[in-house]
């Protein structure tokens, strides 16, 4: 499960204000919802694997969203040679806002989804909240082979990038005051590119297999794959890697 490469972006993004956004955030404390993980292909809640809440409506946050994006788009060239990807056009980026309170964690996992229609390439996550920081904890960590780790204390401002395969955790976060607005936050991006044929297959034979207890109805998915297929690359003509 571990990843065998190291592959890590980071850098600093002082653009924003993130007092400002960090008491936006906290004045919304009762539209964020425990946060989900990823079973197979489908979402469920776990508090023993993921304890943090997210916010239900990202629209909310903006206009900040559409600066975190043009920040994080001013380093894109850095990521992709530092993640060691080529340039990619994006399908979707599934940006969402977390919230980590006190007690929360998210212990170790990986990004990627074998049956995604979708593959990510990609995730990114950016770190903001009140300072002085009212929290212990919250480390992000990376594993590699042979206990080899790297562990990332976050500061506000922070952008971390890195590929969907790295196996990391958020390590327990201490709010002192045990106040929301003191929580750790981030914004968390799961970038996706176009599909290629073999997630596309792999996608929907995972699906046959979930849903119908006969081989006989194969045709019918990996034809509607197909077409899936033909309208993405189609949509994808004159689409800009950023977008």
């Amino acid at each position: 499960m571990a990843n065998t490469r190291q592959l890590l972006y980071t850098a600093r993004i002082d653009s924003i204000d993130h007092q400002e956004l960090a008491s936006r955030v906290g004045e919304l404390q009762g539209e964020f919802v425990y946060s989900s993980v990823l079973q197979g292909h489908q979402r469920t809640q776990n508090l023993s694997q993921r304890n943090s809440r997210t916010l239900k409506d990202i629209n909310a946050l903006r206009p900040y969203t559409t600066q975190i994006l043009a920040a994080v788009r001013q380093h894109w060239p850095e990521i992709l040679k530092a993640l060691e990807l080529r340039k990619f056009l994006i399908y979707s980026y599934n940006m969402g806002c977390i919230a980590y309170e006190n007690g929360g964690f998210f212990k170790r996992h990986i990004d990627h989804s074998p049956f995604a229609f979708c593959p990510r390439r990609l995730t990114w996550i950016y770190y903001f909240f009140k300072e002085p920081k009212g929290f212990d904890g919250g480390d992000l960590i990376f594993y590699g082979r042979e206990k080899e780790e790297i562990r990332i204390t976050p500061y506000s401002g922070l952008l971390v990038a890195f590929g969907p395969h790295m196996e990391h955790e958020a390590t327990t976060v201490t709010v002192t005051n045990s106040d929301f607005k003191s929580s750790r936050f981030s914004f968390t991006s799961f970038v996706a590119g176009y599909p290629s044929l073999q997630s596309a297959v792999s996608s929907t034979l995972y699906q046959i297999d979930a849903r119908y207890p006969s081989t006989q109805v194969v045709t019918r998915p990996l034809i509607t794959t197909a077409r899936r297929i033909v309208r993405a690359q189609k949509r994808a003509k004159g689409t800009d890697v950023h977008q």
